[in-house]
């Protein structure tokens, strides 16, 4: 395949290329000369062919016009981001450039106007637009912004830590920690809790007797069938 031979005459390594493969094979199938202009693209704007980013950055590009590339970075600018720093997000974060421009607006929404974060501190923290609204950003911070509120700890927290944190590290530290301060806090928390537990929901077949695990994913489709 030319394409996947571009890669390697630019030492992409080849388990880059494997893994990369097999997630996203669609990167590598369409016209060469396109793909080219793609990987200088990706050059030019700093990208490391031995990092695994630049991978991820050559299927944001490819998977996106000209045009939604411009109106994404008129969302961000928006926000008071310089193009230099909407540039170096997305070498941090490809996929800040890839999320829709009506998840941009809401989570900059949620950190700026209802947290106080600084709006540039998403620009050093792009990794917060991987992040589920629902699942993430939205509970955790209804949890940081009582504590803050009720003087239990000084500060928000950093956003790599509210982007990167483990569920049950975010729970013991912020959530359990205070429930006897707070007991509200596991009730502003309660559908994020149910979320995690919906992932290891057993479901009874009634094909087998044996409890078989879903993922939230397919427990949702097995609701919409019921309905």
């Amino acid at each position: 395949m030319v394409n996947l031979e571009v890669l390697r005459s630019e030492g992409v390594p080849e388990a880059n290329i494997s893994k990369y493969l097999v997630r996203q094979p669609r990167v590598f199938i369409g016209d060469a000369d396109k793909f080219r202009k793609i990987v200088e693209k990706t050059k030019d704007l700093g990208f490391d062919p031995l990092n695994t980013t630049f991978l991820v950055a050559i299927h944001g590009l490819a998977s996106m016009t000209e045009s939604n590339w411009r109106r994404k970075m008129d969302v961000y600018k928006r926000w008071g981001w310089s193009e230099d720093q909407i540039l170096s997000a997305f070498r941090k974060n490809p996929r800040c450039m890839t999320v829709s421009e009506e998840k941009i607006m809401a989570v900059m929404s949620i950190l700026v106007n209802e947290m106080g974060y600084d709006s540039s501190s998403a620009a050093e923290c792009p990794l917060i637009f991987d992040c589920s609204l629902k699942e993430r950003i939205i509970p955790r911070c209804s949890v940081i912004k009582i504590l803050v509120s009720k003087g239990l700890i000084k500060e928000m927290i950093s956003l790599s830590s509210l982007s990167t944190m483990v569920d049950k590290a975010f729970l013991e530290r912020f959530v359990k920690m205070y429930g006897k301060e707070v007991p509200e806090l596991m009730n502003v928390f309660q559908d994020y809790v149910l979320e995690i537990s919906m992932r290891t929901y057993f479901v009874e077949q009634t094909i087998s007797p044996t409890p078989v695990m879903v993922s939230s994913m397919e427990l949702e489709q097995l609701q919409g069938e019921k309905q």
